[in-house]
C-alpha cells in the first residue's frame, strides 16, 4: 500500500498552506495504524482487507457511525480489531478528513477548466509563457499580422482540445494509439508500457525511447499498439500543455502513473485475446 502516492498530488500553491502540513501529518498517523496492525502479519492479504476497511470507513463520513455499526455485523477477528482502530482514528480526525476530502475532490477536478473554451482560454494564459506573449502582443497590435497568426494559431489549438476533452471524457473507454520499436514483439515489457500515446493513429511517433528493450538499430521493427483506457487515467492537463506546444503533429494522450492499459490490436491486426499493461514511470 503505497500511502505517500494517496494524497501526494496537490494544486500549484497548495503546498504553502497550513492544511498541506496537517493532512501531511495526518497521512503519517495513517500510515502508523496500517504499521501497527501489520506487525506479525506475513500475509499481503490481510493488509489489502485492512486497507478496504478503512476506505469504507473514510468514504461514509457522514454516516461514520452508522458504517461501523454496519461493518461490526459482517466481520470478525483481527478485522473486527481493525475496524475498531480505524473507526477510533477516523472519529478523532473527522474534521481534518473533511478538509482533505475537499481538498483533493477540488484537486480531482482541477481538469475541469477544459469545459469551455473561455476558462481554457484564460488558464493557457496564466500558465503557458508563449501563449501569453503572444496574447499581449496581440492585443498590443491586432493589425500585425504575425500576430493575428499567432493569436489565431493558439485559440485555434485551444478550441480543438477543449472539443477533444469533452468529446471523450464521459465516455467508458477511450481508444489510443502509441508506436515502439523492439526486435521482436515478445520484448514487449506490459508492466511498463508506457505514458505518451497519440489520440490519433497518424500522430504516433516515437515516443516508446524510455521502454526498455526500446531498440534503435536497423534490425528494429516498428510496432503501433491499439489500446483502450479509461478518460479518468488520462492526464488531461499535461495533454493540453503538449496540445499547445506541438499542436495536432502528435495529439498526445498522456496516461496517469499505474494506469491500466488494455492492448486491442498491433499493426492494425486485431487481438483475439488483448494484452493487459500497466503504465509505469515514464
Amino acid at each position: 500500500m503505497d500511502f505517500n502516492r494517496q494524497y501526494s498530488y496537490y494544486p500549484p500553491g497548495f503546498i504553502q498552506t497550513n492544511l498541506y502540513e496537517k493532512i501531511s501529518k495526518l497521512r503519517e498517523k495513517n500510515k502508523k495504524i496500517f504499521e501497527d496492525l501489520a506487525v506479525g502479519k506475513e500475509s499481503e492479504v490481510h493488509w489489502a482487507l485492512y486497507y478496504d476497511i478503512y476506505d469504507f470507513l473514510e468514504k461514509h463520513l457522514n454516516h461514520l457511525d452508522l458504517a461501523y455499526k454496519y461493518l461490526k455485523t459482517k466481520l470478525e477477528g483481527d478485522k473486527l480489531d481493525a475496524l475498531e482502530y480505524f473507526y477510533n482514528f477516523i472519529k478523532e480526525n473527522k474534521d481534518e478528513l473533511y478538509e482533505m476530502s475537499e481538498i483533493i475532490s477540488e484537486y480531482d477536478q482541477r481538469d475541469s477548466f477544459l469545459s469551455n473554451y473561455e476558462s481554457a482560454k484564460e488558464f493557457a494564459y496564466e500558465n503557458i509563457d508563449d501563449v501569453a506573449e503572444c496574447f499581449d502582443s496581440y492585443h498590443e497590435n491586432s493589425e500585425n499580422i504575425h500576430h493575428q497568426h499567432c493569436y489565431e494559431k493558439y485559440t485555434d489549438l485551444i478550441s480543438l482540445y477543449v472539443d477533444k476533452y469533452n468529446e471523450l471524457k464521459n465516455k467508458n473507454v477511450v481508444t489510443i494509439y502509441r508506436l515502439v520499436k523492439l526486435d521482436n514483439i515478445n520484448d514487449l515489457d506490459v508492466e511498463n508500457i508506457g505514458m505518451h500515446w497519440s489520440f490519433e493513429e497518424d500522430g504516433v511517433g516515437d515516443y516508446g525511447g524510455t521502454h526498455p528493450k526500446q531498440t534503435k538499430g536497423p534490425h528494429s521493427k516498428s510496432y503501433i499498439l491499439t489500446a483502450n483506457v479509461n478518460p479518468q487515467d488520462i492526464d488531461w492537463v499535461y495533454g493540453f500543455y503538449s496540445f499547445i506546444w506541438y499542436g495536432e503533429d502528435q495529439w498526445e494522450c498522456a496516461l496517469k502513473e499505474g494506469t491500466n492499459v488494455e492492448i486491442v490490436a498491433i499493426n492494425d491486426e486485431s487481438l483475439e485475446t488483448p494484452i493487459n499493461a500497466k503504465v509505469g514511470k515514464h
